[in-house]
């Protein structure tokens, strides 16, 4: 879920370890999320809108959390290097999924998944 709200809002470590359940308007129209002007780069108050197909679940995983509770406190302080290797363990697993040598091949030429691409 980390991935998929920092990609959506484009918030950076701090700001999204910030966040808590309350943050999240998911019945806002659009449903946003907020990162508190002490907690924000620019030093105001943010609201990024959210894709429709993320608030259900949003919802879901959001549920699991207390009131005020900090939802990503736990983010790693290297977040590169914890990305890093996410995109190397992701990038592992879509080239094992390959269906035979050929399709294999071709993925491993490809740039998906790579920290850096060509």
């Amino acid at each position: 879920m980390l991935y998929r709200v920092a990609a959506v809002t484009g918030y950076r470590a701090g700001e999204l370890r910030s966040l808590t359940r309350e943050s999240f308007d998911l019945d806002a129209d659009p449903p946003v999320c907020m990162v508190s002007a002490k907690h924000s780069k620019r030093r105001k108050d943010e609201a990024q809108p959210l894709p429709a197909a993320l608030v259900e679940p949003l919802r879901t995983w959001l549920a699991g959390f207390p009131a005020g509770e900090r939802v990503f406190a736990r983010i790693a302080g290297g977040t590169a290097r914890m990305l890093r290797s996410d995109l190397k363990a992701g990038r592992r697993a879509w080239l094992s999924a390959a269906a035979d040598e050929s399709e294999r091949k071709q993925r491993e030429e490809d740039d998906f998944l790579k920290y850096a691409d060509h």
